[in-house]
């Protein structure tokens, strides 16, 4: 895989759910055009979430896109530390995706591995999805291609 997408639990997720394998809106042509690969994990709480960033240590994982989605502020606190060193554990770099500025991870469990992006398009999810997989597409593309070139998307 190249670039693995990690969702959260969300209260409305009009898109996907758990068992999904690809969020409908997600534009996977994109990502397939430029040679990627994509793989969604939906995770029901924050434990599943950590769990999922330790399996994108994977060397075949280039990118992480991260929907924290709606996690329970509780557990935030209890579990932060656990999903920090997470974050901090990752070989690749991450984005984050959010719906809403209150999701940003940053605010919440302060990692010091901190993501490459962080795209937040309040209430349009399928937005913020698309402009985080054309900013992962073109890092991908120029870490790929000799210094200089450019990838149109």
């Amino acid at each position: 895989m190249s670039i693995l997408v990690i969702q959260g639990p969300h209260s409305a997720l009009p898109w996907s759910g758990p068992g999904t394998e690809e969020p409908l809106l997600l534009p996977t042509a994109a990502a397939h055009a430029a040679g990627k690969s994509l793989v969604v994990r939906t995770c029901a709480g924050i434990r599943e979430m950590i769990e999922c960033l330790r399996q994108a240590r994977q060397p075949d994982t280039e990118m992480v896109l991260l929907d924290s989605g709606d996690l329970d502020p509780a557990d935030c606190v209890r579990e932060g530390a656990d999903l920090c060193r997470a974050l901090d554990e990752l070989q690749s770099p991450y984005i984050e995706v959010h719906d809403d500025s209150g999701q940003v991870l940053d605010l919440q469990v302060h990692p010091r591995n901190a993501p490459m992006v962080t795209v937040v398009v309040n209430d349009d999810r399928a937005s913020g999805y698309s402009l985080a997989l054309a900013i992962a597409l073109r890092h991908l593309g120029r870490s790929a291609n000799a210094p200089g070139t450019s990838v149109h998307l």
